[in-house]
């Protein structure tokens, strides 16, 4: 596959590995088959056309290898023991391959998207409401401590989906590595959209180099949106994360989190009137 695609375009830049396939039964009723065949599909696969890929694009100095892990890599549920071990081992297998292609000009990333609605997984949405990995409120009212409590425990950024009554809205806090220990991640305030229609239409993502850039990208719109909010005449508040932003930006966006995090708590110190 890989060298036809190379002697039909004639370079290979970017590779996406997204093949998956699970099989949902218990752990202790799986056998060697069922294990194989799912780590198989998730992980090998992945490694084999990583590895193919690599060797073109190291020699070409340039290239972009990502994997599509999953939720179930850190919100694991019951039943898929092996998809869960295969996609966990994505992060792993991308960690190793960016330590050995960086000096290559090659990138490699994943990505560990939540659920997406399909007519492989509508038996288990039917079975469990709760399926798919959004965050249910009982109140329109944001908790923060709740957020916080997931973000501590799993060491990414993470974009999260509130609905409630019939409506959503986006939410998250500028997450970054701590200076002082790698291993720890800060998690700042938390910055929130308007309430949307459940089924409003979604827009898709925006145009970024990188993982890093991407999550700039879609949190910048809810600070902007949370500042309009609280100081009137700043316009109105962008109605999805996903709008482009604009492409002249001298303010980086540590400074309009700074910014915006002052102005919060400036607003919790004026009393109503």
């Amino acid at each position: 596959m890989i060298a036809g695609i190379v002697a039909r375009h004639g370079r290979l830049d970017i590779l996406v590995a997204n093949a998956a396939g699970t099989v949902r039964k218990p752990a202790l009723e799986q056998d060697d088959e069922d294990w194989a065949r799912v780590i198989e599909a998730c992980l090998t696969s992945a490694f084999r056309m990583a590895r193919e890929a690599g060797r073109i694009m190291a020699a070409a100095g340039y290239g972009r290898i990502i994997f599509t892990s999953s939720i179930n890599a850190m919100v694991v549920r019951p039943g898929m023991v092996g998809y869960a071990a295969a996609k966990t081992g994505l992060f792993g297998l991308a960690r190793a391959l960016a330590v050995e292609l960086a000096r290559s000009g090659v990138t490699v990333n994943t990505l560990a998207p939540g659920y997406f609605l399909t007519d492989g997984n509508a038996a288990v949405r039917a079975a469990d409401p709760g399926f798919e990995s959004r965050i249910t409120a009982r109140t329109a009212t944001l908790d923060a401590a709740v957020l916080r409590a997931i973000d501590k425990a799993i060491p990414f950024p993470l974009i999260f989906e509130v609905a409630h009554r019939g409506r959503i809205r986006l939410a998250a806090a500028y997450k970054r590595p701590s200076e002082a220990d790698s291993a720890r991640w800060v998690v700042g305030d938390y910055f929130q959209g308007d309430w949307l229609p459940e089924g409003a239409a979604r827009a898709p993502l925006p145009v970024a180099l990188n993982m890093g850039a991407l999550y700039e990208r879609l949190l910048e719109p809810l600070v902007a949106g949370q500042t309009a909010r609280l100081v009137p005449g700043m316009g109105k508040a962008p109605q999805t994360p996903f709008t482009p932003a604009e492409a002249d930006r001298p303010v980086s966006l540590e400074e309009r989190i700074a910014r915006a995090e002052a102005i919060k708590a400036q607003a919790r110190e004026v009393p109503p009137i």
